[in-house]
């Protein structure tokens, strides 16, 4: 019995240590997430150097900062929970207005000089809407992105190094380069906590809102607020083929299909992919224009990306001194480099993929026959795997794509971007639709296509949302735990509070915090959030499902509902983890969602010829003709294709991207423009020949002009 009494009071003590250390942790991860709404006045833009910078390298580039770069202002810190140096930048309001016209920084103008979005004018300052509020004129993240212009323009001159590791070369970016050799561990904008929480409750919580997306355009700029704009415009394009195949998914059911199921379902949704491309080329056109971004400058004239590596020349534009780099260098690289690692990776893709569907027609044969416990589920398995296997994939490909990228040293990162996408959007088209393809043009069996889209989507889609909020959350957690514990110690629990700790756990109460708790900045907090790079993988992951939706409707007709359920959850984790999972981006402009309207056109191509595919494969011109020969019926087949892609080419064509309503107001902002151009020439003319008067006339001395004048 003593026996059992000591070993009774060693597991009462294990379990209210184990208690303790929880409620410790839980409370130190709180303090992590818990701070003032309030954001710091005195920064916009954080530096932190890599663990084990010294001081003297933090000097080195501070010194240069402070020299080359005066506009910047910044404070040296050290984050005592990550052990990391780190700078503080801001801008004064002088400095600003300075950066404002290098980035072509755009406001809108006074509503009594029209109030559109215009390239902001020093000289004209005072007709901007609200400039006389110093403090209020700058959003976050314009003064944001005028910090980060001045800090990656800082340049090497002759003989700069990082001590012995890093040599730089005349007029190369220094920022980009220590960022990229891992010298310095993060670069990124501070959040505004005020925004934030009102973009929680407007956006995230507001679930049966419109999406703020003027909102989200000046907090996070244009670039991503088009994403949620062309996200919103797809869910609601989404109902009318949920609507459509749910009808059809209840009035015929799966195996009593008719002859005209298929045909009606494959050419209305091969319609709704049309009209619905056509219809956001438009709405674009109206969001860039009310945004200030409809209007882009020559390729010329912007500013080349960081990381372009080049023999610095004259621009024969600007004449300042830009890194050049020759095209058929470039092209040599694509052709004997990237296109052959593609290649391969594509080839490696199918292989991968006739291994599953080989293990799945194993599985297909042999679990008839076993006789244990869930023998028919294990003909799930190999879908499930490969639905894994596609995201694995995808991330080791990703990897490879940026290295390949990197390699063709693209001057502008929307040229960088592009092709990067365009690689991207080739392999995870063959990754994720080459099974589909194999089962239904190859093994012909429609049935086991519709099982393989059941698995495929739902698999798909739900292991993508949970990838995309759990995943950065859970890392941001474990990181707020560790940190907290190398801050504030591993909390412990002495012999003489046990009773106590008892006590109070038995009372329901919890424990006061007696240890002594480290201050954390917003800095420290947002430092350990994963870093948010654009909105690549969401429009990928949207990429794929509107294939599966445009070319597999026919088949199965919920694909739509299926899409439309997971887009309504997709908008608002899209928002949340943007907002709390993720370290705020760079506020970026764009003129529309670039390279993605193209995939997107490119796959309603090919969703014809793929509908075409199936409704032969179902049999239905047979039924419907049943007089044709096999080479008759192919003509048809080929012949209605070739006219579907002639209208599809005709309908691109025919539509006006740019509505005329707003045709008109550019119009007239274009008329406005030129009076005010040819006003302004008027003017410089004649005080021209005003100034060449004055020049021309004879100097009178100062009694005798008087003489003149009086008469």
């Amino acid at each position: 019995m003593p026996d059992v009494h000591k070993y009774k009071e060693r597991f009462t003590d294990f379990r209210h240590r184990v208690a303790y250390t929880g409620r410790e942790l839980l409370e130190r991860s709180r303090k992590w997430r818990s701070f003032s709404t309030k954001s710091p006045s005195n920064c916009d833009v954080v530096v932190t150097f890599k663990r084990g910078t010294s001081e003297s390298q933090v000097d080195w580039i501070s010194n240069r900062l402070q020299a080359r770069i005066p506009e910047l202002l910044f404070t040296k810190t050290f984050h005592s929970g990550t052990q990391r140096p780190a700078l503080y930048l801001t801008c004064s309001f002088n400095d600003l207005l300075k950066g404002s016209r290098e980035v072509r920084l755009r406001k809108r103008l006074a509503s009594e000089f029209g109030g559109e979005m215009q390239e902001f004018c020093i000289e004209d300052c005072e007709n901007f809407e609200g400039f006389f509020d110093h403090e209020t004129f700058f959003t976050s993240s314009e003064r944001q992105t005028i910090v980060r212009y001045y800090l990656m323009s800082l340049r090497a001159m002759a003989g700069d190094a990082w001590d012995d590791d890093i040599k730089f070369s005349q007029g190369q970016a220094i920022m980009p380069v220590l960022l990229a050799a891992g010298k310095i561990a993060t670069i990124f904008p501070l959040h505004d906590r005020e925004a934030l929480a009102v973009l929680h409750n407007s956006w995230v919580r507001g679930f049966t809102h419109r999406q703020p997306l003027d909102a989200v355009a000046e907090y996070f700029g244009v670039k991503i607020a088009l994403y949620f704009a062309w996200l919103g415009h797809y869910t609601t394009a989404l109902l009318i083929p949920a609507i459509f195949g749910l009808l059809c998914w209840f009035i015929v059911p799966a195996g009593k299909e008719r002859a005209l199921h298929y045909p009606v379902l494959a050419f209305f949704t091969m319609l709704w992919a049309v009209f619905f491309q056509e219809v956001w080329k438009r709405t674009s056109n109206h969001y860039t224009y009310h945004w200030g971004t409809l209007d882009k400058l020559p390729s010329l004239l912007e500013q080349p990306r960081p990381l372009f590596r080049g023999a610095l020349e004259p621009s024969p534009i600007t004449g300042r001194l830009e890194p050049f780099y020759p095209r058929w260098k470039r092209n040599l690289i694509v052709c004997f480099v990237t296109f052959p690692m593609t290649l391969v990776c594509l080839l490696f893709v199918v292989v991968v993929a006739i291994a599953h569907i080989k293990l799945q027609e194993y599985a297909d044969v042999k679990s008839s026959s076993w006789r244990f416990r869930g023998a028919t589920l294990v003909p799930f398995l190999p879908m499930i795997l490969y639905g894994v296997n596609i995201n694995i994939l995808n991330a080791i490909y990703h990897k490879i794509a940026v290295h390949l990228t990197e390699m063709e040293n693209h001057r502008l990162d929307e040229s960088y971007n592009n092709a990067l996408i365009s690689k991207l959007i080739l392999f995870q088209f063959i990754n994720a639709f080459y099974a589909s393809f194999y089962i239904a043009f190859y093994r012909m069996d429609l049935a086991l296509l519709r099982h393989h889209l059941v698995t495929i989507l739902v698999i798909r889609q739900i292991a993508g949302n949970l990838k995309e909020v759990f995943l950065p959350l859970g890392q941001t957690r474990v990181r707020q735990v560790y940190l907290s514990l190398r801050a504030d110690g591993f909390p412990s629990l002495k012999k003489d509070d046990l009773h106590t700790l008892g006590t109070e756990a038995s009372d329901g109460k919890s424990s006061p915090n007696k240890s002594t708790e480290t201050k954390i900045t917003q800095a420290e907090q947002e430092e350990i959030m994963p870093k948010y790079d654009d909105a690549t993988n969401d429009y990928l992951e949207m990429f794929i499902q509107f294939g599966f939706v445009s070319m597999f409707t026919c088949v199965f007709p919920i694909c739509g509902l299926l899409a439309f359920l997971n887009n309504i959850l997709e908008i608002r984790s899209d928002a949340f983890k943007l907002l709390t999972n993720f370290q705020r981006p760079f506020s970026e402009t764009a003129r529309g969602i670039g390279v993605w309207e193209r995939a997107f056109e490119i796959v309603s191509y090919v969703a014809i010829a793929v509908n075409i595919g199936l409704i032969g494969v179902s049999g239905s011109i047979q039924a419907l003709f049943p007089g044709l020969t096999t080479y008759q019926y192919i003509l048809l087949l080929i012949a209605v294709e070739h006219i579907l892609f002639a209208l599809r080419f005709g309908l691109s064509h025919i539509v006006p991207p740019i509505p005329f309503a707003l045709e008109r107001s550019i119009a007239i902002l274009e008329h406005k423009r030129r009076e005010a151009l040819r006003t302004l020439e008027r003017e410089c003319r004649k005080e021209a020949r005003r100034v060449s008067d004055e020049n021309d006339s004879p100097d009178y001395p100062s009694d005798q002009t008087s003489d003149i004048d009086t008469p």
